[in-house]
């Protein structure tokens, strides 16, 4: 009973041995097929990997004017790049102000909404 035990536990051995063998086996088979892997080095670039990387976007452009003649030089505009359902920042500011939002920016998650107040020229400024 004993040595039958004994040679069911040598015949597992075996099976195990053959079978870490065979994965060993195929393991250096495919890592012997495998095409060698290209380095690349900052400077030494192709064209092929400047494709794929990211389109370089503008920085964005605030520049804000509270200069005014009437009331209808002045108006409430958001100025953090960010919306109204996002945190946008509303100023009362001359419509000749420059707001180019062309990067993401972190806007706050809360309702900003645009405000009811009027916006209107007061000695040459844009106030709200």
């Amino acid at each position: 009973m004993v040595r039958g035990r004994q040679m069911a536990i040598k015949k597992s051995h075996i099976i195990l041995i053959a079978a870490l063998a065979v994965i060993i086996g195929i393991n250096a088979y495919f890592t012997s097929q495998n095409e060698p892997q290209i380095v690349y080095i900052p400077g030494n670039q192709t064209k092929a990997i400047e494709i794929i990387e990211e389109p370089e976007t503008k920085p964005n452009v605030i520049e804000i004017s509270t200069k005014c003649v009437t009331d209808l030089d002045c108006s409430w505009q958001i100025t953090n790049c960010c919306t109204e359902n996002s945190g946008g920042e509303w100023k009362c500011i001359s419509k000749e102000s420059k707001i180019e939002c062309n990067e993401l920016v972190l806007c706050p998650q809360l309702i900003s909404p645009k405000p009811e107040s009027s916006c209107s020229c007061i000695q040459g400024q844009c106030s709200g």
